[in-house]
């Protein structure tokens, strides 16, 4: 086990870095954060002035742009110059107009995936499907994840069918949602935090005056101790499987959506369908643990098949 490291960290939905640049860096080093996760940062491509100037003093910056066709939104992430990273780029089937993204793959202080994320407001339709497609895919290791974003949903309102379908959504592939405060002036709770294998403490949400949406803090450990290595383990060539294939024989399998009654019965069938269809195209067999493996549990198969097949949560998606 690695001696136990902890990081203090926050995310924050500043409407602007670009006149901010300055207020941004000493806030960094006044709060003595490890890594700041930022939305609707509102830089463009072809500014470089500012990401130069929000490293200055060794800081380090990691962002996406805005789209050139929004008048918002733009993502990124301050980290300290004690870390390392790298930037996970994005796959292209996985690029989504709903939303948009920012992650890396931290390595020092330790092993983390961090995703920032900015939803601008449209349909949440649309988005629920697209994000259902994207997240499987970043969650597709056994390396402890962060998510962070302005999400637009209020999930402080339970009667709301997006935000149930959104945390059902998020729970079902084991994050752990951790920002049930107001994060806006208005008492809204529109900017969301989730984690996966790694403990946080010390949550707070501090107004500040430099935007109309709290700044949100946290310590993160690497703490999160993994299970015992079974002396043999399930093991599926999931290489082996044929897309197409998995495609036809899942959508052939599904029954007419206009036989389920209610998202949770279609979600069962779906789940289902998907475990039927992995244990015919790909069946397991024990063997004994490698290195190399990432956790070829039953658990990863799934997610690995709700990524490949993320365009078939339309199914569910549809009856909501």
């Amino acid at each position: 086990m690695p001696d136990p490291i902890s990081i203090y960290c926050a995310f924050w939905n500043s409407r602007s870095v670009c006149n901010k640049i300055t207020e941004t860096h000493d806030l960094f080093l006044n709060k003595s954060l490890i890594l700041l996760a930022l939305m609707k940062t509102w830089l463009q491509e072809s500014d470089t002035a500012s990401p130069a100037a929000l490293t200055l003093g060794g800081l380090q910056f990691s962002h996406s742009p805005r789209p050139y066709n929004r008048h918002g939104g733009g993502v990124g992430i301050l980290l300290s110059q004690d870390c390392t990273y790298q930037v996970i780029h994005p796959v292209p089937f996985l690029l989504f107009s709903s939303f948009e993204v920012h992650t890396i793959r931290l390595l020092q202080p330790f092993s983390l995936r961090v995703a920032v994320i900015y939803r601008p407001p449209g349909s949440r339709r649309h988005f629920l499907y697209h994000f259902s497609t994207w997240l499987p895919n970043f969650l597709s290791s056994d390396i402890p994840a962060l998510i962070m974003g302005d999400f637009n949903i209020p999930i402080d309102k339970p009667l709301s069918p997006s935000a149930a379908q959104f945390l059902s959504l998020t729970s079902s592939l084991g994050l752990s949602q951790l920002s049930d405060s107001p994060t806006h002036k208005d008492g809204k709770t529109l900017d969301l935090f989730f984690s996966r294998l790694c403990p946080v403490s010390y949550l707070t949400s501090t107004p500040i005056k430099l935007s109309d949406h709290n700044l949100f803090s946290f310590s993160i450990s690497n703490t999160h101790s993994p299970p015992d290595t079974p002396t043999s383990v399930k093991y599926r060539n999931l290489r082996a499987i044929n897309t197409q294939q998995l495609l036809d024989s899942v959508q052939s399998s599904l029954p007419p959506i206009s036989l389920l009654s209610c998202p949770n019965l279609a979600a069962t069938y779906y789940h289902n369908t998907l475990k039927t269809t992995l244990n015919k195209m790909a069946p397991s067999h024990l063997n004994q643990p490698n290195a190399d493996d990432h956790n070829p549990g039953t658990h990863l198969d799934l997610v690995f098949f709700y990524g490949v097949l993320g365009v078939q949560t339309s199914y569910i998606i549809n009856l909501c």
